[in-house]
């Protein structure tokens, strides 16, 4: 989904609206990179070669952190003095509903 060149600036319900169709295609998107990279999985190989692309696949462990757990154990005043608090802002993009249209026999 390419967008051509801007050619005026964006009004903020353009904005919105964009960053919600936007928003949906990568949901879409990220559907499709799941099925395609279990259908690649399922091959069990560890890489191969496309037409574009190429594939190496490998795995790596990861450490995660119980820190409810942490809590419990350590107590909440050393867990707050051992850590750190970022902000983070977000936008909750949702669809709106569209009022329905007023047909004439509806408006009488």
């Amino acid at each position: 989904m390419s967008r051509p060149a801007k050619a005026r600036k964006l009004t903020l319900a353009e904005c919105i609206d964009e960053l919600g169709d936007v928003r949906g295609e990568l949901k879409r998107l990220d559907q499709r990179e799941s099925e395609l990279r279990a259908e690649i999985l399922k091959h069990r190989k560890g890489e191969g070669v496309g037409e574009r692309f190429a594939f190496v696949i490998s795995s790596a462990a990861r450490w995660n952190l119980d820190l409810a757990r942490i809590k419990q154990e350590l107590g909440e005043d050393w867990v707050s003095a051992r850590s750190r608090l970022s902000t983070i802002t977000t936008i909750r993009v949702t669809p709106r509903l569209m009022p329905r249209a007023v047909t004439d026999a509806g408006a009488a």
